[in-house]
């Protein structure tokens, strides 16, 4: 599933007005394809490369089965991710938050490729990814 979304819209804490030319395609990665508990919303079109911001992913900010794109969360991609916005409304525990952690370690290059590689899409990720 792709989601085009206003960042300014569907960001908490986003902070600032961006315009309709802003907008970005990300791709949902549901919990039942990860085994994560959260649905997550991953960068395949190197927005935020371009945009100058860090990798990240968005994690939802409850844990429907269906995706929810309002309040999602930022999470960054790397050795180490941690949340990117301070106090975030959410109804996540510090275990499930610590799964997406593990999840974004775990495929943290192929996360990092999927926003930069025009040769490599959301199935090319999905089918490398590595689970719980």
């Amino acid at each position: 599933m792709t989601l085009k979304i206003k960042l300014h819209n569907r960001t908490q804490n986003a902070g600032k007005h961006i315009q309709e030319a802003d907008m970005f395609e990300m791709s949902c990665l549901r919990k039942k394809r990860t085994g994560l508990p959260v649905n997550i919303y991953v960068d395949d079109s190197g927005t935020w490369k371009k945009s100058g911001y860090a990798n990240r992913i968005k994690i939802q900010c409850n844990k429907g089965d269906h995706p929810n794109t309002h309040g999602m969360i930022p999470m960054s991609i790397d050795d180490n991710p941690r949340i990117l916005v301070d106090n975030p409304k959410m109804e996540l525990s510090a275990s499930d938050v610590n799964a997406v952690k593990k999840f974004v370690i775990a495929n943290k290059e192929l996360l990092i490729r999927l926003g930069s590689d025009d040769n490599f899409d959301i199935v090319d990720f999905t089918g490398a990814m590595v689970l719980p």
